[in-house]
């Protein structure tokens, strides 16, 4: 009797864990905060009842703690402590979440199963902005560069807030679909997340977000040479091929980078102001979160109107923490690739080096795509960023591995 119990309510922690990463792209904040913390209970009731361990640890934790503490502090010293508060609560939550995750999500079979619910409900997502672009085909002026703003006629956003953000989502999950396309052993299921592959870049493509596509070929790039570096002039031959067949609006907005650009001069606006907030705020920063950082910027106005964030990932750490928030941040993102690259140059196992290669792919999509974006500003991205982190981190433990 008690086994069936144990047998129950393993399936409904698995069951409610999948179902959260699946609704992740779908939720509000406050749906998203109810959802993980329900995982949260169920999964501590569970342990309290089963009398298990509650924490397995991982080797890249004590330095997720670290940052963590770091942004601890510029939240005790933030100027606006109220919505520090509130925006740490949700990464606590989060991290909380992800470590229940990687716990709970534990073997081959069962990540794969949530990789596999990722994609699917990324197809949702892509699916529903192929209907926008065809029948409500959305767009605002603050979205576009004035110069060219009379040949792209709509961005895409699906279920998202702006078509940057659906483009960092991207970035995140086009991996995962490569991922699983080469991991897999059927013809069927090989096609199945090889068309997956291609409706996402089609997606991204529909964004029309130049950081998002900066991003996704940095973590193309990445993932072809940690896979086999011969394979690297393949890519390169066929990224010239298909140049010929890229719509002529998608080369446009590609050719739209420079300095001359409106956007790029409005974002180097942000850094100049955002670097005077640095020089005043240099130790803990003005607070931990967006909000703190939007409260502290209206005091520097006058080159710029009201943003929420930095438009880097680097400078607005920097700004949000401190110093001593940004020094953690660059540790715990560098222990991430020392510690990924050391298992995929030592282990034999395919899965393993696959989904590092996979994770390292998406950390440098995702850096990349924060030379001119926040990427952990969006609650959405920030999920399923962590998700992934604590999915792959598992795979870092490399006697764990060998012996299965």
């Amino acid at each position: 009797m008690m086994n069936k119990i144990k047998y129950f309510l393993k399936i409904i922690e698995i069951m409610c864990v999948m179902g959260t990463i699946f609704l992740i792209p779908f939720v509000s904040p406050t749906g998203l905060v109810k959802l993980m913390i329900g995982c949260i209970v169920i999964y501590l009731l569970r342990k309290i009842i089963v009398k298990e361990r509650i924490y397995t640890y991982n080797k890249l934790d004590v330095y997720l703690l670290i940052m963590s503490v770091a942004f601890l502090i510029a939240t005790i010293f933030s100027k606006a402590q109220v919505l520090s508060a509130f925006e740490y609560a949700f990464y606590i939550i989060i991290i909380i979440f992800g470590m229940i995750t990687r716990n709970v999500i534990s073997n081959d079979k069962l990540v794969k199963r949530v990789l596999h619910l990722i994609n699917m409900s990324t197809l949702l997502v892509c699916l529903y902005g192929f209907y926008q672009a065809v029948y409500i085909k959305p767009m605002q002026k603050a979205w576009l560069d004035p110069s060219v703003r009379d040949e792209i006629k709509f961005r895409v956003i699906s279920t998202f807030e702006n078509p940057n953000l659906l483009a960092i989502f991207l970035v995140i999950v086009i991996p995962i679909a490569l991922f699983m396309m080469l991991n897999e052993r059927k013809l069927i299921v090989k096609a199945y997340y090889a068309l997956s592959v291609i409706i996402f870049i089609i997606s991204l493509g529909l964004t029309f977000s130049r950081t998002g596509m900066l991003g996704f070929v940095a973590a193309i790039v990445i993932f072809i040479v940690l896979l086999n570096i011969k394979y690297i002039l393949y890519l390169i031959i066929g990224g010239i091929c298909i140049i010929p067949f890229l719509p002529s609006v998608l080369m446009s907005r590609i050719r739209s980078m420079s300095v001359h650009d409106s956007t790029v001069d409005y974002r180097l606006k942000i850094w100049e102001t955002t670097m005077q907030m640095i020089n005043d705020n240099f130790f803990t920063g003005v607070g931990y979160g967006s909000g703190a950082y939007m409260e502290e910027y209206n005091n520097y106005l006058g080159k710029t109107k009201i943003v929420a964030h930095a438009h880097n990932t680097v400078l607005e750490v920097f700004a949000e923490s401190g110093v001593i928030g940004l020094i953690a941040f660059v540790v715990f993102i560098g222990q991430i690739y020392f510690n990924y690259i050391k298992v995929i140059l030592h282990s034999n196992k395919k899965m393993q080096k696959l989904i590092l290669i996979m994770g390292i792919s998406i950390l440098t999509g995702f850096m990349i795509n924060g030379i001119a974006e926040h990427t952990l500003f969006y609650y959405k991205n920030a999920a399923m960023f962590y998700v992934v982190f604590f999915l792959t981190s598992q795979y870092v433990e490399i006697r764990r591995w060998d012996n299965e």
